[in-house]
């Protein structure tokens, strides 16, 4: 039985070149040579080859990235990080084609640290919505505490500092009145 270590270094690179770029994390924490091949530039580039450049965001991130779509025709990126205080910004694309993706800006806001009990630095985006009009998301994510204790929650964002945490657990239970139960 061949195990992988006995492949060509070569064979190797070519396997690990067509993994997803999401699984590349988890795949790259099991080998240290593997950590660090996935660093290479020309293992980037060719891992680009296969599945196409990555999406251009319109910020260097050093926190967390959900990406969300507007209507089905724009792209959101909502990046929020804990600098003493919850930063949020979230930009919309403006132009999207083959060649070209261009963002602006929806809001950018710094929030209290503390809603409820818990600190937002705590929280993790896990997808949201926006209302174009009011400048407000709604972002649906968890808390992840320690133990490994998990708190979903939903909080309402606007841009002008608003923050409040809602409780959506029974919205997905909602049947109209128009529908009969039988």
């Amino acid at each position: 039985m061949t195990i992988i270590s006995d492949l060509p270094w070569e064979l190797v690179e070519e396997i690990l070149s067509r993994v997803s770029i999401t699984s590349l994390t988890p795949v790259g924490s099991t080998c240290k040579q593997w950590r660090s091949l996935f660093k290479d530039e020309s293992f980037t580039h060719k891992h680009c080859e296969i599945f196409g450049s990555l999406l251009h965001l319109p910020f260097d991130f050093n926190g967390d990235v959900t990406l969300s779509c507007v209507r089905e025709e724009q792209l959101a990126v909502l990046f929020g990080r804990c600098r003493g205080r919850y930063e949020v910004e979230i930009w919309i694309t403006t132009k999207i084609e083959s060649n070209a993706l261009l963002w602006s800006k929806f809001f950018k806001v710094a929030i209290q640290p503390v809603c409820r009990s818990y600190f937002l630095s705590e929280f993790k985006a896990q997808s949201f919505f926006i209302d174009k009009e009011k400048k407000t998301a709604l972002v649906s994510g968890k808390y992840l505490l320690s133990n490994n204790y998990r708190y979903e929650a939903s909080i309402l964002v606007g841009e002008d500092g608003y923050l409040e945490e809602l409780d959506l657990r029974d919205v997905f239970s909602y049947v109209p009145s128009s529908v009969q139960i039988q």
